[in-house]
């Protein structure tokens, strides 16, 4: 009689550990969302406090698309190779301090600089987010965690993809 009430506390308890990495992931990915959905909007006052044209800081858009496409195999293969935790968490500081950098830029060159270190740490994360969002979530709640992944991304379906996720099992 005892083990059943031990046996579903331990469940209870490793489903609720299952969310702190699932924040933490989900975080990261509004990190990288922020970046590339902010720049576009602020263009304007960013070229005019840079005295800068929107074209020079248009091509900060370029470089962080280019290599985030340019290496994400790359950052697949390393994660491979030492570890997606580690290279997640790399990736995270890398691509955090990346964006301290384009905050405190003064000329576009930095702030293209600051985008190429983004682009380069958002293409190592981007594979180890794949990778540790199922290992790190227990399997009774996947769904509901995959689903709050999922609105984490921009995406055109966005808070709808919650719906099915949130209506109990059958």
């Amino acid at each position: 009689m005892t083990t059943k009430p031990a046996s579903t506390a331990s469940a209870a308890a490793a489903l609720q550990a299952s969310w702190l990495p699932l924040v933490i992931i989900v975080l990261a990915q509004l990190q990288m969302g922020f970046n590339i959905n902010a720049l576009p909007v602020s263009i304007g006052p960013i070229s005019e406090d840079l005295h800068a044209p929107a074209t020079a800081i248009g091509t900060a858009l370029v470089v962080y698309s280019l290599f985030v496409a340019a290496f994400v195999m790359l950052g697949a293969k390393i994660g491979k190779l030492f570890g997606e935790r580690l290279i997640f968490q790399v990736g995270v500081i890398a691509h955090g301090a990346s964006m301290a950098l384009m905050a405190l830029s003064t000329d576009a060159s930095t702030m293209n600089i600051a985008q190429a270190i983004s682009g380069i740490s958002a293409a190592a994360l981007v594979p180890t987010l794949v990778v540790l969002s199922p290992r790190t979530i227990a399997t009774a709640s996947r769904r509901r965690h995959w689903a709050f992944w999922q609105v984490s991304r921009p995406s055109p379906v966005g808070w709808r993809s919650l719906l099915p996720a949130l209506s109990p099992p059958r």
